[in-house]
């Protein structure tokens, strides 16, 4: 009786739990509320497994009585399982429980009391119950179960080392049993290094038919060979596991494929030698041999003992990823930790002052912090530390109103700095340069410089005083001297033989009354241009532009005299001018206010020469007055194979028409498209893909954006797929199912459209 004692026990729970549910119908499904049915009603007698004949017999005999009560019984649903052949509620459906909720099934009836009984997968898991508790349930279980082969048996459970016999007769039920795959999630209550492990019996390691062992906080020690002959898969976890060992274990699978090894230990070197090895998983292992437990060790609750025998120079490197803050708080763990984070390659410091480093060379360096010229003395002196330490990457990123010519103070650079020859990288916000500033940046690759004044000979001392420069950023900047009359005609050249990449990012602030200033840009080696942002009276130029491949032009160039012809004619020539070298570069991104000045462009018949791009990203949100521009765009790209709609920009600044511009030249943008009887080479022989990024179903654009879809389908001969991003997706969100539903609406009003290509395919993303 001692045996059946647990699952007598589980069967009288699930018995309380169906009178509960029966006690609460009160459902038309099931008829008129059923009276609470007394427990004598249920049979607690365990019939004979063996005796189904019997048991159909009294089945048959009990039809006549049910039926002859059937119309006073109340109605319930029908049980379709149970009237499912044996085979198929054991293997597919009793097998896929856990063991606990496999047995609870016997209590249904009595062709359910022993069907757990015959279940080919066993799974045991300990929850809140002491390991002695749990090992006896284990115990009770395997003594009734009568599966004649198992697939798959596991175990997971806090060891104890007083568990040893009962475990090794689980695991000699199992191989008993030809088990397929034998799962022994072990753990300690100490830790994963603890030496108390299971050792497996010897027995196992000539197992025939085990063919995926999982086995985690188990000692491996084979006396001789292995005769693993069926192995495929092999697990290792929290284990030490020494050369000799894998040595062996590969020497006896030859049909070994996967093996993983997680958090092992006692290695000093892996010679992986295997025929049919597929794949080798190594995570988390130590290397070398298991750290000695102190004596303190069962108060301790948490240890680093895992990481603290690594080599100073991998803890060097862990603790550059961390917060400086956090990194010097690792130094109260241990003895050992004390200093180890002096040696960290990286130091990042929000609103902290200075502090001692023992380490010799800094791979970054980061201050950020609102300045003050209170503070000159403690940059400087950091700055100075910076320097003696052979940083490579600096950043002095000062915050405050993010406006250049503001009245706030700006760090002015000391000369140390400025002659660092160890700098690859420099981002500098907020700081400011000598008049004439001595530069020798010899080895500074990327130099990003944010709400700063610049002078023609400041950037003329960078550039010479930078010779292996390939990134160049420009944000938020002016040129000192603007609002001067003296600065009138005056030419900015960018000349550089090492430069790769140009971004230029004008302050938003613009000058009055002042005359244009030229920025001639000369990089033969250039291959990405990007001008962004206010660019108030100042023309660009470029020479030896050959090697371009990508541009973006989002700027824009407002002024106070809007009614003006004079202004508007300024405003298209620079940008004509600007397009007509930039005829050869593959790729061209241009925002809303250019494209509105290509619209007056389009306006009074301006002819754009063909262009080689292939690739062109409308960085707008659709208006009116961007429609011509477009159209101008597509008849000048020939060779175009992509284009790009990006409804959600960066810059969005329009132009502001004057009242009779937009008199004279008004239309109706229904009737646009409709309208344009030109021929588009790219349509009819090159445009294959075309994107819509952040679209929403009731934006504002919605109207001028089916025109063009509508006339892109229509015309495309060559098309063959137009992918509409949501704006959720775009900003990396999930959609909601409002949302989800709008697009699809516009979706399906995008594929009722007339198209051209028999191989164009509308895409929802």
């Amino acid at each position: 009786m001692c045996v059946c004692y647990n699952i007598r026990y589980w069967q009288t729970v699930a018995v309380e739990k169906i009178m509960e549910e029966e006690e609460s119908y009160d459902s038309p499904i099931y008829g008129e509320r059923r009276s609470p049915t007394s427990r004598d009603n249920y049979d607690y007698e365990y019939s004979n497994p063996n005796n189904s004949e019997e048991d159909e017999d009294e089945e048959e005999s009990g039809n006549n009585h049910r039926t002859k009560h059937r119309k006073h019984a109340p109605l319930i649903l029908e049980d379709r399982i149970t009237t499912l052949p044996r085979s198929i509620i054991l293997i597919n459906i009793l097998s896929f429980l856990p063991t606990k909720d496999a047995i609870l099934t016997s209590v249904l009836s009595k062709r359910w009391a022993y069907l757990w009984t015959s279940v080919s997968s066993l799974s045991f898991t300990q929850s809140y119950e002491t390991a002695t508790v749990f090992a006896g349930e284990v115990d009770d279980t395997l003594l009734l179960h009568r599966a004649p082969k198992l697939a798959n048996f596991s175990v997971q459970f806090e060891y104890r080392s007083r568990l040893k016999r009962r475990l090794d007769l689980w695991v000699r039920f199992a191989t008993t049993t030809k088990v397929d795959k034998l799962s022994l999630h072990l753990s300690s209550h100490y830790s994963p290094l603890d030496a108390n492990g299971y050792r497996l019996p010897q027995y196992l390691y000539a197992n025939e038919f085990v063919s995926e062992p999982d086995l985690s906080f188990c000692k491996i020690k084979p006396i001789g060979l292995l005769h693993w002959t069926s192995l495929k898969r092999l697990c290792i976890r929290k284990s030490a596991v020494c050369e000799d060992v894998i040595r062996k274990v590969l020497m006896g699978s030859p049909r070994l494929e996967y093996l993983e090894l997680n958090d092992c230990y006692e290695f000093n070197r892996l010679d992986i030698v295997s025929e049919s090895l597929r794949k080798l998983v190594i995570d988390s292992c130590l290397v070398g041999p298991k750290p000695k437990r102190p004596k303190s060790f069962r108060k301790t609750k948490h240890t680093l003992y895992c990481i603290s025998p690594l080599p100073d120079s991998i803890l060097h490197h862990i603790l550059s990823f961390l917060p400086t803050e956090d990194a010097i708080k690792t130094s109260v763990l241990s003895k050992s930790w004390n200093r180890l984070w002096t040696f960290a390659s990286d130091l990042s410091f929000y609103n902290r002052r200075g502090i001692k480093r023992s380490g010799v060379k800094l791979d970054k360096f980061l201050i950020d912090f609102e300045y003050s010229s209170r503070y000159s003395y403690n940059v400087n002196k950091w700055v100075r530390f910076t320097t003696t330490h052979k940083v490579e990457n600096l950043y002095l990123e000062f915050y405050g109103t993010e406006k250049a010519n503001t009245s706030r103070p700006s760090y002015l650079l000391a000369r140390l700095l400025c002659t660092n020859s160890t700098l690859k990288l420099l981002s500098l916000r907020f700081c400011k340069f000598a008049t004439k500033p001595t530069i020798c940046w010899t080895s500074l690759t990327v130099l990003r410089i944010s709400c700063a004044s610049l002078t023609h000979d400041m950037i003329q001392n960078i550039l010479l005083g930078s010779p292996a420069l390939t990134e160049l950023r420009l944000y938020n900047f002016v040129l000192q001297g603007e609002n001067d009359f003296a600065f009138q005609g005056q030419n900015v050249v960018i000349n550089s033989t090492s430069l790769k990449k140009l971004e230029l990012d004008g302050e938003e602030d613009r000058a009055k009354n002042y005359g244009y200033a030229t920025v001639e840009i000369s990089a033969p080696n250039l291959l990405f241009l990007s001008i962004s942002g206010f660019m108030y009276k100042r023309k660009f130029q470029l020479t030896n532009e050959l090697s371009l491949v990508e541009t973006k032009l989002g700027f824009e160039c407002k002024s106070n005299d809007y009614g003006r012809n004079s202004s508007y004619l300024i405003y298209r020539n620079d940008l004509r001018e600007l397009l007509l070298k930039l005829l050869h570069v593959p790729k061209l991104t241009i925002s809303t206010w250019c494209l509105q000045v290509l619209t007056i462009l389009e306006v009074k018949t301006w002819l754009s020469p063909l262009a080689k791009r292939k690739s062109l990203v409308l960085d707008t949100k659709l208006d009116k007055w961007n429609l011509p521009g477009i159209a101008n765009l597509l008849q000048s790209s020939p060779y175009l194979e992509k284009l790009v709609i990006n409804l959600v920009p960066f810059y969005n600044s329009e132009l502001e028409f004057p009242q009779d511009f937009i008199i004279d030249n008004n239309f109706d943008h229904e009737e646009y498209w409709k309208s344009q009887n030109r021929e588009f080479g790219c349509l009819s022989r090159h445009l294959k893909t075309v994107e819509i990024v952040g679209f929403e179903a009731k934006c504002f654009g919605l109207k001028y954006l089916t025109g063009l879809v509508q006339f892109l389908l229509k015309h495309a001969r060559v098309h063959e797929k137009l992918v509409i991003y949501g704006k959720a997706v775009a900003s990396n969100q999930t959609p909601t199912l409002l949302e989800a539903c709008r697009l699809c609406e516009v979706t399906s009003m995008f594929l009722s459209y007339q198209r051209s290509s028999p191989n164009a395919v509308v895409i929802f993303s």
